[in-house]
């Protein structure tokens, strides 16, 4: 698997070719096989990083999948449907705000969050210790 960036009209590293990758351009992949192109697709992603990963579930469909948060935040409002409205509505706050978070960081998968991500979201809330303690035990249900 190739990744490479498709540069955009107006980047000042589109004559360096595909090839050169330290600019902020949308990232893509081309994959081979006996010396032909199988595969050419967006990563949706402009983060090498996260390319990489995606990059690698694409060459290995057995590997594990990548679970886009809005779909994992929905399953998990779906299995909460059987307990009362206010633990619900609790739930929904405090995960609304997570998801406003992940979404101005540009974390979309589960599987990239950590600790760290965790605790920078703390530190962006102005909350008293017992409410956060109660957003963090809902972090937990969620992550469970």
């Amino acid at each position: 698997m190739i990744i490479w960036r498709r540069h955009t009209d107006d980047c000042s590293h589109r004559a360096k070719g595909r090839d050169y990758l330290k600019c902020s351009c949308p990232l893509w992949a081309d994959g081979y096989t006996d010396g032909r192109r199988t595969l050419r697709q967006s990563l949706n992603t402009r983060d090498y990083s996260r390319a990489v990963k995606r990059a690698a579930a694409l060459d290995n469909p057995d590997a594990p999948v990548f679970k886009p948060l809005a779909e994992a935040l929905k399953a998990f409002h779906d299995q909460c449907m059987h307990l009362q409205d206010s633990t619900r509505a609790k739930y929904k706050n405090a995960l609304d705000y997570f998801k406003r978070y992940c979404d101005q960081q540009g974390e979309d998968t589960v599987t990239e969050l950590t600790t760290e991500f965790i605790d920078s979201f703390r530190s962006s809330r102005t909350l008293s210790p017992v409410t956060w303690g109660r957003e963090l035990q809902t972090l937990r249900q969620f992550f469970a």
